[in-house]
């Protein structure tokens, strides 16, 4: 805010919060020309996850409130907080001795198909995009909306345009069926728009926590968000594979207000985390399989069907696949065993032992097969062939010229008796 009001720098080193908001009122008081301040604080229930004691939030909420007070503008104050923290305003009203009317509290809903595609041609005209209305009804309508309400996020609609904004070429940025075709639909943007956000990370190790820290909000059997996780639920699921220092770390850092891949959900203990939208989930899953190391993968799944081996009465159908195992016993050097060795070292030898008994009864099969086949195209195996036909011929004919080739046949190969037994 300092660099773009062009505020006297002394307030905001001192961080004297009234002064800094006076300085970025500028002019002056009640003049005719002042026609006061907006101040807006977006994303708000920033302040009380990192805030989490009101002694904390105390000093803020005074200075904020001694401004509004004593403020010689009109002061106007715009707030969007996540609706879990909408209680927490009342600390603020308390400060300011204000309350909110019925006409200043506004929920932000979810948009029908055809109001997400008006807001998308706002957005083409304000970026100076293409847009094609045909299409933006279609695409609102077909691919955006939520298939449990036909509802449309706003988070689908700001990312897409981010991401059309963000290519290179004219012929890329526009709302057309063209261009949508051309990156891959829907789930090639997001996957782009995740592999965008995460590249800011600033080495590849924090780019690795934090696509953890998202795997670890969501449950991959089902393909559903895991709920709302405290950070100590992250850093108990996360042991091992990351440091607690690194995996609060990657949870502040997801869910800043520029970032917001996790959302902060309010709890009566400690804040919960959740992934912010349950359709990043399939380009997650992809992203994850290019960036995490074999050995990450190994961990992750190995936590995975160990607690749906044991979750099912640790049924046979449960223990690994023969190519799960395989990763496995590949990156055992590297495994993180955690609280659950124990259980994890048997699911592991009962799958070996299923795998060995597999190939075993696979080997004695391939034995008789070739055993079989050898007999087969041997001479013996091959006389025994011609007799069989021999003797078949034999029963079914009458032909005396057939017979006689018959009895000469078995004659020759002194099998006389046997001609005369059938």
């Amino acid at each position: 805010m300092a660099q773009q009001t062009e505020i006297p720098q002394a307030p905001v080193n001192e961080l004297d919060v009234p002064a800094i908001l006076e300085a970025a009122a500028g002019g002056e008081p009640a003049s005719s020309d002042n026609k006061g301040v907006v101040l807006v604080l977006d994303q708000f229930e920033q302040f009380f996850v990192h805030q989490r004691y009101k002694a904390d939030r105390q000093p803020f909420l005074e200075a904020l409130a001694a401004w509004y007070g004593q403020s010689g503008h009109p002061v106007r104050l715009l707030i969007s907080i996540c609706k879990d923290y909408v209680g927490h305003l009342y600390e603020l009203q308390e400060a300011m001795g204000y309350s909110l009317g019925p006409n200043e509290s506004f929920y932000l809903e979810k948009f029908e198909p055809r109001e997400a595609a008006s807001v998308l041609r706002v957005m083409a005209k304000t970026e100076a995009l293409g847009f094609d209305e045909e299409f933006a009804q279609e695409l609102t309508a077909q691919e955006l909306a939520s298939p449990r309400d036909g509802l449309v996020s706003p988070v689908d609609l700001q990312i897409l345009t981010w991401m059309i904004k963000a290519q290179k070429g004219a012929e890329r940025k526009a709302f057309d069926r063209s261009t949508y075709q051309k990156l891959g639909g829907i789930e090639q943007l997001l996957e782009r728009f995740l592999q965008q956000v995460l590249q800011a990370r600033e080495t590849e190790a924090r780019r690795q926590a934090a696509v953890k820290v998202l795997l670890a909000l969501v449950d991959l059997e089902s393909s559903t968000r895991a709920g709302v996780l405290t950070l100590s639920d992250l850093q108990c699921k996360l042991s091992g594979l990351l440091r607690a220092e690194e995996a609060k770390e990657a949870v502040h850092w997801l869910s800043r207000g520029d970032i917001r891949l996790v959302t902060a959900r309010h709890q009566k203990k400690e804040p919960g985390y959740e992934l912010a939208h349950e359709r990043l989930i399939p380009a997650l899953r992809r992203l994850a399989g290019k960036t995490l190391s074999e050995a990450d993968k190994a961990n992750q799944l190995l936590d995975r069907r160990v607690n749906e081996w044991m979750g099912n009465q640790r049924a046979a159908r449960y223990l690994l696949r023969w190519r799960e195992l395989r990763l496995i016993q590949k990156q055992h050097p590297y495994l993180v065993w955690g609280s659950k060795r124990a259980q994890k070292e048997v699911l592991i030898a009962k799958s070996r032992q299923r795998r060995n008994g597999g190939l075993a009864a696979a080997g004695m099969m391939a034995v008789i097969a070739v055993s079989l086949t050898t007999l087969y195209y041997s001479d013996r195996g091959q006389i025994w062939l011609m007799e069989r036909d021999l003797r078949l011929l034999a029963q079914q004919t009458r032909d005396p010229a057939l017979l006689k080739k018959s009895a000469l046949a078995f004659f020759a190969s002194n099998h006389v008796q046997r001609l005369w037994r059938w």
